[in-house]
């Protein structure tokens, strides 16, 4: 469950169900195909988390920039302890840029970099690349704040997703994290594979890869 870039060339048993470092920002760049955004967004800005799937988005946020001829003005990095966001916002706001790429893992970051872009007055828009924003309860959350921002969402199979965030929310009193989907697949995929039973590695990999179909979210 990762977006790291090449993860799953360090070992055979890496297996990755999950969107690689391209397909996180691909939407945003898709949009370019829209002649309105080609002269909207001329200018960008990222800001991510300083970790390795921040570092490998953040890449393909500059080759696919490169290959689009929109510059990146500015490129501002955050921990994962971090809450305030001001400083790196600042800088951002110094550059103007048409519009900020928000690169994170939780809804905490996701929330409050967006509170602090609209406080600062930062006259850009906002791309959510983490799905964070698909989520009721973040929008929420934001109230106004999140009007007119924009986030990518993954497409499940409607209705079977539909179900299982219905049966998450009613057992846990919480909606899903957008990576829920996907764990309950990684799970359900090795309960497939391995037929319940305790297999080696080998074995399991064997199994995953000679499937011919898997029903998943």
């Amino acid at each position: 469950l990762v977006s790291r870039e090449g993860v799953t060339e360090m070992s055979k048993y890496v297996v990755r169900l999950y969107t690689n470092e391209k397909q996180s920002v691909a939407p945003f760049f898709e949009i370019l195909d829209n002649e309105e955004y080609q002269t909207k967004y001329r200018k960008i800005a990222i800001l991510s988390i300083n970790d390795e799937y921040g570092k490998s988005v953040s890449n393909s946020i500059l080759e696919l920039a490169n290959q689009n001829d929109i510059e990146v003005v500015a490129h501002e990095w955050y921990s994962i302890t971090d809450n305030d966001l001001r400083t790196q916002l600042t800088k951002i706001k110094e550059k103007s840029p048409d519009i900020v790429l928000f690169l994170g893992i939780t809804p905490a970051h996701v929330t409050n970099s967006l509170k602090q872009l609209r406080e600062l007055g930062i006259d850009a828009d906002f791309f959510d690349t983490s799905s964070m924003l698909s989520i009721p309860s973040v929008r929420s959350a934001l109230g106004e704040t999140v009007e007119g921002a924009y986030t990518r969402v993954e497409h499940f199979g409607l209705e079977k997703e539909s179900e299982f965030r219905s049966e998450y929310k009613r057992k846990y009193n919480l909606d899903p994290l957008m990576p829920a989907s996907y764990g309950y697949d990684i799970i359900t995929l090795i309960g497939k594979a391995s037929n319940g039973e305790r297999l080696d590695a080998e074995a399991l990999l064997e199994n995953v890869v000679s499937m011919r179909e898997f029903n998943s979210l």
